[in-house]
């Protein structure tokens, strides 16, 4: 009977863990969904290839590239539409007697405090930017001993009362089950991340040998470079394989692997967490799929073909854009006649006059296309030309421009929902490790009356009864300067 992979032993679950991934990266191949990453991904941050300059192109460079990026633009309002409230997190007890209730004003104050001291707000926004273009964000959190304060030491090593630390992953550093119909029941995840080997070394002593003999190397470059990082042979940074699974029956108390190969695996223990510790974000689910899916997906062509009607009108503008002179054949005049201003040209009326030759004209119908493809990307995104800061001259009123920017807003509500969810999901997964880790008594600055700030120290026992967090996204029309001053008024 063949055993789960999840399942078998150290020396042998290495192996494993990479064929999943050398198998999810094949499927991505396969698929093509690779490909429309790579293409989302540099089109979005499409400075990386033009570097701010125009390019020529073609076989004598006779065109000239030019990219108008609307394509970053809408994704960009999506992205502040959704994560421009700081969010107000409430946190739920089992009971509801004073204690209870004191411990959800420490966990609510906490919260606030890993939003602001910590950045977790940025990596938040940075999940829901990353699953735009791509359709899926991850945040990670994990308990790390080497974080936080400095409180003792021990044989001369300091010790240090842990933090929670938090990590942003997109689609092509977090492997699952592709086969998997409900992303809600995915049993486990692989996240490929960069480390320095040095810090590995320091850290994982028993293993320094085989840390400084492994290359740096990536299934993925089987198949493309990494999108955000350049090749450097001499590069300290190296793969690290962490694998998460759930517990379930077949993988009872869940599993967590660190390896490096299938030969050097630095952890293998069951899984320290009441759940798995990564948390995913998706505008839209594609249906019986894993996998996620953007409004970007359906932009992208659209803004390749705008790219392409510019480069046209700009090459035919930069070629032809200096008048040349055309004159009847037989005309005496010297072409040294018409350099520079201010000449005196005779000409044989006969003949007729010189006459401008207008090759830099571009067709209307371009034009006309380009603002129709502008106009259909604002409808698929669901972006408007309020939201724009471009409102058609026929909205004039406050109240006309609240409702069309607080439509966009209710369009965008699929990925509002989803980055409630995520929100509710980090904070939980936050108070959870806390609940699990925080053992030396610490200090942290939380906001106590009237929002004045407040030097609480607290350990897990002060948060023993928390059992959910959730999220008040308040109401999306006072999230629009327009919908603010209209209400005011």
């Amino acid at each position: 009977m063949e055993k789960y992979f999840a399942a078998r032993k150290t020396e042998e679950v290495g192996s494993a863990i990479l064929k999943k991934t050398e198998d999810y990266f094949e499927y991505l191949a396969a698929t093509g969904r690779y490909s429309l990453l790579e293409r989302s991904y540099f089109q979005y941050f499409r400075a990386l290839d033009h570097l701010g300059q125009l390019h020529r192109a073609g076989e004598k460079l006779e065109f000239t590239k030019i990219s108008v990026n609307h394509y970053r633009n809408l994704l960009q309002h999506l992205l502040v539409m959704t994560t421009s409230q700081r969010p107000a997190f409430e946190a739920k007890a089992t009971n509801n007697d004073y204690k209870s209730q004191a411990e959800c004003i420490l966990a609510q104050g906490l919260l606030d405090y890993y939003m602001v001291e910590k950045r977790l707000e940025k990596h938040l926004k940075t999940g829901v930017e990353t699953s735009l273009w791509s359709g899926e964000g991850y945040i990670t959190l994990e308990w790390d001993a080497s974080e936080g304060r400095e409180y003792g030491a021990d044989e001369g090593e300091l010790i240090k009362d842990g933090d929670i630390v938090v990590k942003n992953f997109g689609p092509l550093e977090v492997v699952f089950d592709v086969t998997s119909q409900d992303v809600s029941k995915i049993d486990w995840y692989i996240i490929i991340e960069y480390k320095n080997r040095h810090e590995l070394a320091a850290k994982y002593k028993k293993f320094k040998k085989q840390i400084y003999e492994i290359g740096r190397t990536d299934i993925r470059d089987k198949f493309s470079q990494r999108l955000n990082m350049s090749e450097f042979q001499d590069s300290d940074q190296i793969p690290v394989y962490t694998f998460y699974h759930r517990p379930t029956m077949a993988v009872p108390g869940g599993r967590i692997v660190e390896m490096l190969t299938p030969e050097t695996v630095l952890i293998d223990n069951e899984l320290p967490y009441k759940e798995m510790p990564v948390y995913r974000i998706s505008p839209n689910e594609q249906a019986q799929s894993p996998f996620g899916y953007s409004v970007a997906f359906d932009l992208l062509p659209m803004q390749e073909t705008l790219d392409g009607l510019h480069s046209t009108a700009v090459t035919n503008i930069s070629t032809f854009g200096v008048q040349n002179i055309a004159v009847p054949m037989g005309n005496n005049n010297p072409v040294v006649a018409v350099e520079g201003g201010l000449n005196m040209i005779e000409f044989d009326p006969q003949l007729g006059p010189p006459q401008p030759l207008q090759l830099s004209a571009t067709g209307q119908e371009t034009y006309a296309y380009m603002a129709n493809i502008e106009a259909q990307m604002e409808t698929l995104s669901g972006v408007n030309s309020v939201s724009r800061g471009n409102p058609e001259a026929s909205l004039k009123s406050g109240a006309a421009l609240a409702l069309v920017q607080s439509m966009a807003i209710q369009f965008a509500s699929g990925l509002q929902a989803s980055y409630a969810a995520l929100l509710e999901d980090v904070g939980t997964g936050i108070i959870n490790i806390l609940q699990e880790y925080a053992s030396t008594p610490r200090i942290s600055m939380i906001a106590g009356k009237s929002n004045r700030s407040l030097m609480k120290q607290w350990t897990k026992a002060d948060l023993s009864t928390i059992s959910r967090v959730i999220v008040d996204m308040g109401n999306p029309l006072n999230r629009t300067t327009a919908g603010k001053v209209n209400m005011a008024e």
